[in-house]
């Protein structure tokens, strides 16, 4: 029988050295191991998975590492490699439908273009797709204080007068729906900050008016 310590540690050596396709290694081992332990794999891996120092130096660390042509040894043991290796196998609970993604894509999720990861569409893609059914998920309920982070970060209120992405806006509207749906919003100032905005832009308006449904409060004629 496999060791699963080497097991896992191979398995965090090809995600940290594989760039946007899956190895045959990867591959193989999600073909062979039991859905659950490749899970509860994934979510150890998953821990690494933070945001990227936001100094010159650590973003040329971090491009040396998420290359995808970096020598094995050159960014073993190494931050950069183990939070490449953790973002993907993020990604990878993501596609299992596994609630154990959502703590750490939510980490490492950007709202300022300079310091985002190289995986931000899909992370956000990720997130875009899961967020949507994880209300009827017992087993991400628990994440809700991550997803309200998440939101406030993506409507920030210090800068309503810049409009949305139209990407952030579905995101945002993902999120609030999730903590309205679940019933496990921490608190109802999120929501009334968005309902009560006096923000013109069209994406922000279109979440403004979810929020508005959601908290009862009629939109202006």
């Amino acid at each position: 029988m496999d060791d699963p310590a080497q097991s896992e540690a191979d398995l965090r050596h090809w995600l940290a050295n594989e760039d946007w396709y899956m190895s045959r290694h990867t591959r193989r081992w999600l073909d062979t191991t039991p859905a659950d332990v490749a899970a509860d794999t994934l979510a150890r891996i998953a821990e690494a998975a933070v945001p990227e120092p936001r100094s010159l130096w650590g973003v040329f660390l971090t491009a040396v590492a998420t290359s995808g042509f970096s020598p094995s040894g050159a960014i073993a043991g190494q931050g950069p490699a183990d939070r490449k290796a953790g973002v993907r196998a993020a990604l990878m609970l993501a596609d299992l439908n596994d609630a154990r993604c959502v703590p750490p894509l939510v980490r490492v999720f950007e709202t300022n273009p300079a310091w985002q990861n190289k995986y931000q569409e899909l992370i956000e893609a990720a997130l875009l797709r899961f967020l949507p059914r994880a209300a009827d998920l017992p087993e991400a309920r628990q994440y809700a204080p991550d997803i309200h982070d998440l939101a406030r970060r993506l409507w920030n209120p210090g800068d309503v007068r810049r409009d949305l992405p139209a990407r952030s806006a579905d995101l945002l509207l993902a999120a609030i729906r999730f903590l309205h749906g679940s019933g496990r919003e921490p608190d109802h100032s999120l929501l009334e900050s968005i309902a009560e905005s006096t923000a013109t832009g069209s994406n922000r308006l279109r979440v403004r008016e979810v929020a508005r449904a959601i908290i009862g409060v009629p939109n202006a004629s």
